[in-house]
């Protein structure tokens, strides 16, 4: 189970990774803003770009790292705290409410959850007393 939600995860994050390219064209094409608050937002999404790309390919790539390792589930906390808190932001802090982000954001968010609080699986063949 913990293998396909983090599967599905990955597949997620990859989906708003290519998402957020579009995005960062768009935000580049917008005119009838500051320059510095348009130079501003692409700056914000490149760097929140790059993090989805790290948690999908983590996700996908690394999925025994994930599962096994303090360091996957510390990845797998500010994942779960990344889509969290964009899910309230998008109810507190945005113009204009989107279902489909709030959505998005608390099914990524649940799954990531669940993954953190589920106990770390050993890796088979080594004695992890530490």
């Amino acid at each position: 189970m913990s293998r396909a939600l983090l599967i599905t995860g990955g597949v997620l994050n990859s989906l708003l990774a290519v998402f957020h390219v579009f995005l960062g064209h768009s935000i580049y094409r917008i005119r009838d803003v500051a320059a510095g608050y348009r130079a501003l937002m692409i700056m914000l999404n490149a760097g929140g770009t790059l993090f989805i790309v790290l948690i999908a390919l983590a996700s996908l790539a690394l999925t025994k790292d994930m599962l096994t390792t303090k360091l996957g589930k510390l990845v797998t906390l500010f994942t779960f705290l990344l889509y969290a808190s964009r899910a309230l932001e998008e109810v507190t802090v945005s113009t204009q409410f989107s279902i489909t982000i709030f959505g998005t954001c608390i099914v990524i968010s649940a799954i990531y959850a669940v993954l953190f609080f589920l106990p770390r699986q050993t890796p088979v063949g080594t004695d992890e007393r530490r």
